[in-house]
């Protein structure tokens, strides 16, 4: 296995040859710079409106805009996943790092969490975290976003699909809330 990079170790899914290859004829078209039917695949696959989904060249790309376009600073527990922090250091705002405890397990402490919160800052958490694999209660973090309508709270959920059952913040996220996807994570793609 090669730990070097966040991409799924199980490789691609059994289906994804033969459909690549179904497909074939369609590499010599330029692909919808829209995205227009991903855009509506996702839609009815998380049942969000098309108009609040955006894709980007990997989540990462999306995380960097995101920095750029909110907030005055950028809160990033830790540890997690390196580019949190480096989109925001890349938008010139400041980070603020907020520690989660190995004697805690490294689990996100979401009411001290909200202690530290000013309003208009950018919190990006991770759902799973990378890299502790830690997870959040969902209803804890809506109820939080709630609470704190002015703090933008970016929601990785790269790594969901393997956490069976999880209440995905896809669903009944309120206004404040992204969620970010990834099909690298869940296809090796």
């Amino acid at each position: 296995l090669d730990f070097s990079a966040n991409l799924n170790p199980l490789g691609p899914p059994e289906w994804m040859q033969e459909m690549i290859c179904a497909h074939s004829g369609a590499w010599t078209h330029y692909p919808d710079p829209d995205c227009s039917a991903l855009l509506e695949a996702v839609s009815e696959r998380y049942g969000v409106d098309s108009k609040e989904i955006i894709a980007g060249n990997g989540s990462s790309e999306i995380l960097y805009l995101l920095a750029r376009a909110f907030g005055r600073r950028g809160l990033v527990p830790v540890p997690s996943y390196i580019d949190y922090a480096g989109a925001c250091r890349a938008s010139d705002k400041p980070v603020t790092l907020f520690p989660m405890k190995e004697s805690a397990e490294f689990r996100l402490d979401l009411q001290a969490l909200g202690s530290v919160l000013e309003g208009d800052e950018v919190v990006f958490i991770g759902q799973p975290n990378n890299p502790t694999g830690r997870i959040c209660s969902p209803e804890s973090i809506r109820e939080l976003a709630r609470r704190h309508d002015s703090t933008l709270f970016v929601l990785d959920e790269a790594f969901a699909d393997f956490v069976i059952g999880l209440d995905r913040l896809t669903r009944r996220r309120p206004r404040n809330v992204v969620v970010l996807l990834s099909l690298t994570k869940s296809f090796a793609i």
